[in-house]
């Protein structure tokens, strides 16, 4: 097997891996029944758990199909094949494979890799090459079939998802039907992450992430397993998208502290602490941001993330590498004003594009097509409700103060990087649950507080438990 191959081998199932693959779905149904019927009796919320693993299988079982029928291979028959290359060195040379697992990138260790093994990708892109580190047990699991990894690979990864899941709902018990379609069967979600990728790791990560955050910090129960979760999480986000953790650590400690202010129920009192609280619990994250900056590279500081913005950026609109399809927010001085003044133009970028106009592929038009009911959703919120009712009630809102404000600064980031349609419609997938969440909450909060009625789409199921 040679490393030119990865992009063009054939990587469909035989007949022994399409049994192999239809023993371990049969196994993970009766698993997943067992597993809800276990918890449905204590949270309704379960009904949702079969469906959610399926549709994520479904997803990876799509992607796989389509980089291999339509794409003639991608970044995620790249990954399985390197981790192919992984797991034939651990039969030929088990302490090489072991120092490659715990870290060891010298020029010696890959030495080891022969026309035998087959040589790993993304050797020196270690963002990229923990994806293969991470593939090598279902690779093993799989025998050797790529779709049976990318099953196992959505199956585990689904966990983080499904927690992701559990901690909304636990807040807002009444929306559980319209929050499984923002988390767990929104489409191109499914399809993005799903499968063998970095995103599939990167919206694990944030969901075990926030559910144990929120755990230790706001009901302090299981406290051990939250901190061994919590630092599993924390590890994966740096390993694989350390700017997804600058995003998300200082908003997840602003939305503690703003839960923390909705407990006061003296309007005076609670104006009175809000400055120190937020203070106190701003601080905490950045605090958290100061210890692994070492950890964070060109994303420990303000000025490394614009150089890094500036230099993806300018390298997605070489139409030679990634196509055509690109948008242009103009040149970059590489100066801090020069940078954020761009902003709106990468927000609405990160948001809202490709439009539909601008769609040039089958995928770009489905992308499109959400990005219009996302704007529609914008506008009809901000109709129907009025600006300073939506600021009244996502003031309200912890949650909702959360999400917009990760959504939208993610957006930004990858708006303002990005510059490539291709790749945008990939790299926004982590964010969308949140958008879908927090203008679903704006939404149904607006209704209620206009009829003092249920909320129009789903009824409360009742306060969940853990």
């Amino acid at each position: 097997m040679q490393a030119t191959d990865i992009w063009t081998r054939p990587l469909f199932p035989s007949l022994v891996d399409l049994t192999i693959m239809g023993f371990y779905l049969v196994l993970m149904f009766l698993v997943a029944n067992h597993i809800r019927s276990r918890k449905i009796g204590q949270n309704p919320v379960y009904k949702f758990y079969t469906w959610g693993l399926f549709a994520k299988v479904a997803g990876a079982i799509a992607m796989g199909l389509v980089y291999t029928l339509y794409y003639d291979g991608g970044d995620t028959t790249g990954y399985y094949v390197s981790s192919e290359a992984l797991v034939n060195l651990l039969f030929r040379e088990p302490m090489a494979f072991l120092r490659i697992v715990f870290g060891d990138k010298s020029a010696e260790v890959y030495s080891f890799f022969t026309a035998e093994t087959g040589w790993p990708m993304y050797w020196g892109k270690p963002e990229s090459f923990i994806v293969v580190q991470l593939t090598w047990p279902f690779t093993i699991l799989g025998f050797g079939n790529y779709f049976t990894a990318a099953i196992l690979f959505a199956l585990f990864f689904y966990g983080g998802t499904w927690k992701l899941y559990l901690l909304v709902t636990r807040i807002y018990p009444a929306y559980a039907g319209s929050f499984a379609l923002s988390v767990l069967f929104f489409p191109s979600v499914l399809f993005w992450s799903s499968g063998i990728s970095k995103d599939t790791i990167t919206l694990a990560a944030i969901g075990w992430f926030l559910y144990s955050l929120y755990f230790l910090m706001m009901e302090r129960r299981k406290v051990v397993a939250m901190v061994l979760l919590l630092i599993i999480s924390t590890v994966l986000l740096l390993l694989v998208k350390p700017y997804v953790f600058v995003a998300i650590l200082p908003g997840g400690f602003i939305w503690l502290a703003w839960t923390n202010l909705k407990k006061i129920r003296n309007l005076l009192l609670r104006l009175l602490i809000m400055p120190f609280t937020m203070a106190i619990f701003l601080g905490m994250g950045l605090g958290f941001l100061e210890i692994f900056e070492p950890f964070l590279g060109e994303y420990g500081s303000l000025d490394g993330i614009i150089h890094k913005a500036i230099t993806t950026y300018e390298d997605h609109i070489r139409a030679g590498q990634y196509g055509e399809h690109f948008y242009y927010l103009g040149q970059f001085d590489g100066t801090r004003w020069d940078f954020f003044s761009k902003a709106p133009a990468a927000i609405v970028a990160g948001l809202f594009r490709p439009f539909i106009w601008e769609a040039r592929t089958v995928f770009m038009l489905m992308a499109s097509i959400e990005n219009l009911v996302f704007l529609f959703m914008v506008l009809t919120i901000l109709w129907r409700t009025g600006p300073i009712k939506v600021w009244k009630i996502a003031f309200e809102e912890p949650l909702v103060i959360f999400t917009l404000a990760f959504a939208v600064t993610f957006a930004f980031g990858v708006g303002i990087s990005t510059a490539n349609f291709g790749a945008l419609v990939r790299l926004k997938t982590p964010y969308i649950p949140f958008l879908m969440i927090g203008l679903l909450v704006l939404y149904n909060k607006a209704l209620e507080s206009k009829s003092s009625l249920q909320p129009v789409e789903d009824k409360p199921i009742g306060q969940q438990t853990t």
